[in-house]
């Protein structure tokens, strides 16, 4: 099968080489150290910036567009999908947007854009890497901060829970610093020295940064591992639309779709999700919906007809891209429309807000200092762990923590992660507010699994007083134990859907 192309826009001039995305994460400590004794020298980065400005020229990067040059005549070629990097332009024109739109569009300054390298986890436990254009503002809006005390190995020692990010940062050369062209005079990176600063105060350092991904359009919501920022490539003018994000991760629904006319025929490898244009449904449609006979729309204008859809054994490595403004682009060798739609099955947005999350845990103090209640947050609350004082009152709640080789509960982004204790854990589809219903369904559902009657379940999780946790996707729930389900304040799947339906 030939490997999938897109088709972009060049001219007479040869294509520079594209290079991935560095492979190593940025070290946090040390980036915001050499941030900080850039800023010592900020005046002399203004004297910089105004002789770069007027002697120099601007230098084109690996990932820079080849720019067009209009006293030629242009013309399109094709490039494999996963060497596409964000900043170049593909051809793309969607049908779904009318003429109108086009012409008022404007594209933004993309000097004031980044570029980040990131990595989220999907449902299956495996990454998806995403390089992403978007605005200072955006990142500045989103960015998130991960930080630990000084010269604490505990964390790094304990098992990575299946909910939270893979901290690639603790594998990285200490030596290596990615070269951010002077990032102190950008917000974003003077915002993360101050907080450097002020956590220091409270004997924390920054050990890493995440990003809350909010992209509907592609089905990715939640936070990913921030492994390196830059400045956005040199983005020239020119036909097409800019590569905003490019995505590379595993599916193990990938097809060969099988395409035709009266002269040549094509097979394109896909995932099953991924929407074609239909000129007969007038529609972008799944791939795997396609049915035999219908017609497919090229870069051309012309019509292919479907001939076959046939699985591809086994998980097969895929990629995608987001393509500013249009959002659609063309692929193999005929120039086959597509959407940059995708399913990605990360973990689902939550309905809540961090602050809504945060508000359902509990008030214990930052730092060493107990509050009288309960316990004590070992970060921000709801975004470290929260461990129970050793009081009398507490006696309990400590004594079955230790049953679990654990002295508390990890939250992350707002959301408690009670895996360590699970029983069993189940999948439920069509989640509702009705407590009662959606946990006997789980006893259903478990019973299945370990393949007993449901009754064994309810007298099980009965006899070993164990309740019903409903994760923040609204789907799955574990069964842990009541008392930890309990005093470990949290808003969970039940309450997500209680605040849908306000």
């Amino acid at each position: 099968m030939q490997e999938l192309r897109v088709i972009r826009h060049t001219d007479q001039s040869s294509d520079p080489d594209t290079e991935n995305a560095p492979n190593e994460a940025p070290v946090p400590r040390r980036l915001l150290r050499l941030c900080a004794a850039l800023v010592m020298v900020i005046c002399a980065g203004w004297l910089l910036i105004e002789s770069m400005r007027s002697d120099s020229s601007p230098d084109l990067s690996p990932s820079a567009v080849t720019p067009v040059d209009s006293s030629q005549q242009p013309h399109s070629a094709t490039k494999a999908i996963k060497d596409i990097q964000v900043g170049e332009r593909v051809l793309a024109e969607n049908p779904e947007l009318h003429q109108a739109q086009r012409t008022a569009y404007r594209e933004p300054d993309w000097n004031q854009w980044l570029q980040l390298s990131l990595v989220m986890l999907k449902e299956d436990g495996s990454e998806l890497n995403i390089e992403l254009l978007r605005s200072e503002d955006w990142v500045r809006r989103q960015l998130v901060p991960i930080h630990a005390p000084f010269a604490d190995k505990s964390s790094s020692d304990a098992p990575t829970s299946q909910n939270e990010l893979h901290p690639k940062v603790a594998s990285q050369n200490p030596g290596d610093v990615p070269d951010v062209p002077l990032s102190p005079l950008r917000p974003v990176f003077r915002e993360l020295v101050f907080q450097q600063v002020m956590l220091e105060a409270f004997d924390r350092e920054l050990i890493g940064v995440a990003i809350e991904m909010d992209l509907p359009e592609l089905a990715i919501t939640g936070p990913a591992l921030l492994v390196d920022m830059q400045t956005a490539p040199l983005i020239k003018a020119g036909q097409g639309r800019v590569v905003t994000a490019t995505f590379q991760h595993t599916n193990a629904d990938v097809i060969d779709l099988t395409i035709e006319d009266a002269v040549e025929r094509e097979t394109i490898g896909t995932t099953s999700n991924h929407p074609f244009w239909s000129e007969d449904r007038q529609a972008f449609v799944q791939a795997g919906s396609l049915k035999s006979g219908e017609r497919v729309r090229t870069y051309l204008g012309d019509q292919k007809q479907v001939i076959s859809l046939l699985a591809r054994p086994g998980p097969q490595e895929v990629y995608n891209l987001e393509v500013h403004a249009e959002h659609v682009y063309y692929v193999g060798e005929f120039g086959t429309l597509v959407h940059n739609a995708g399913q990605y099955a990360v973990t689902p947005k939550p309905s809540s807000t961090l602050n809504q999350r945060v508000v359902h845990t509990r008030k214990g103090q930052f730092g060493n200092e107990y509050q009288a209640s309960r316990g004590r947050w070992t970060g921000q609350r709801g975004r470290s762990k929260f461990i129970p004082s050793d009081t009398i009152a507490n006696a309990h709640i400590r004594s079955l923590l230790s049953l679990y080789n654990v002295d508390g509960v990890t939250y992350r982004m707002g959301k408690v992660n009670l895996s360590p204790f699970a029983h069993g854990k189940v999948t439920v589809t069509g989640m509702t507010a009705n407590r009662t219903a959606i946990h006997a369904r789980a006893d259903e559902l478990l019973a299945r699994q370990w393949n007993v009657k449901t009754k064994d379940v309810v007298r099980y999780r009965r006899a070993n007083k164990l309740s019903w946790h409903e994760w923040n996707n609204m789907r799955t729930m574990e069964l842990v134990p009541t008392e930890i389900n309990d005093f470990f304040k949290h808003l969970g799947g039940i309450g997500e859907i209680n605040l849908l339906n306000r």
